[in-house]
């Protein structure tokens, strides 16, 4: 097999070249995605050291927060609900935690899988397997 460069020595010609090799640009769509994926394989890992379903837990982050840091969107009595990140962790609930804790991608994944049989979430549906 010949190489590029002994072609090219070959032939004595000069080639001016931007882009050798194609590269599928980084937008905040694909950084996005690069996230989600993966805060899908820490679940399933943190999921397996306690022995739970990595899916249902996955499952559960989508319903209740589609995988957004957030604060719920959910309202009683006219007042917002207090529960943050990824996992809606309730704090009036859960004292001891943190809005910056509960906010903390990783703290809240493994928070979740140690309080999966503690805690209640309602936005999935373990029985249906759907969003409620």
């Amino acid at each position: 097999m010949i190489g590029w460069n002994t072609i090219v020595n070959t032939i004595g010609a000069t080639f001016e070249v931007e882009n050798a090799k194609a590269v599928e640009p980084i937008t905040n769509e694909v950084i996005a995605e690069a996230r989600i994926e993966y805060l899908i394989s820490r679940i399933y890992n943190i999921a397996k050291v306690y022995g739970i379903s990595g899916y249902q837990m996955e499952r559960t982050i989508e319903c209740e927060s589609r995988f957004n840091n957030i604060q719920s969107s959910a309202y009683k009595n006219g007042i917002r609900e207090d529960s943050w990140g990824i996992a809606q962790i309730h704090l009036p609930s859960w004292p001891e935690v943190s809005r910056e804790e509960a906010l903390d991608e990783e703290f809240a994944i493994d928070w979740m899988a140690s309080h999966w049989n503690k805690a209640v979430w309602y936005g999935y549906s373990r029985k249906y397997d759907r969003c409620n």
